[in-house]
């Protein structure tokens, strides 16, 4: 990318880097990966059927104009329906884009997860350790059993009181 014109030092205030893209693991995604795995489906639909809907509505609004103006109704018609379309086409492609840049990215990080199920070694745990879990989860549903009796028991209070 060339630049016209280089800009001075004293008038960069700041530069800020774009947050990186992470998998389930804080792993980085980068832009070339994610570039080998965009499809252009949802580009391609988005903007048929955008451009499709945004010649429906500016059609029908400069319709709408041209009925109220005495002269030049058509040039509104045409100039509403051009530009509408146009406007919205360009909206909806990259409404598009975007989504397939986001179903990559998704896909990446599903593959990245199948990937490290398979290759995650089973961890032994000594048994002492494993019982201590064991007595707290216990513990935590036990605690949540009672939260649940008291929510019930209060319900059954206020329903008795209406």
């Amino acid at each position: 990318m060339k630049v016209s014109s280089p800009i001075p030092k004293s008038r960069i205030k700041s530069i800020r880097r774009k947050p990186p893209i992470l998998d389930d693991f804080r792993e980085g995604i980068s832009e070339e990966e994610i570039q080998m795995k965009k499809t252009s489906k949802n580009t391609l639909f988005y903007t048929l059927g955008g451009t499709a809907l945004s010649f429906g509505t500016s059609f029908f609004i400069g319709s709408m104009l041209a009925n109220q103006m005495d002269d030049n109704g058509g040039m509104a018609l045409a100039g509403t329906t051009i530009g509408g379309t146009l406007i919205g086409g360009l909206f909806f492609n990259k409404a598009g884009r975007n989504m397939d840049w986001q179903e990559s990215i998704v896909k990446i990080r599903k593959e990245r997860q199948e990937k490290q199920i398979f290759i995650k070694p089973v961890e032994k745990q000594n048994p002492e350790s494993l019982r201590k879990e064991m007595e707290e989860e216990q513990e935590k549903r036990e605690m949540l059993r009672k939260q649940r009796e008291e929510l019930l028991r209060k319900l059954k209070i206020d329903s008795n009181d209406e």
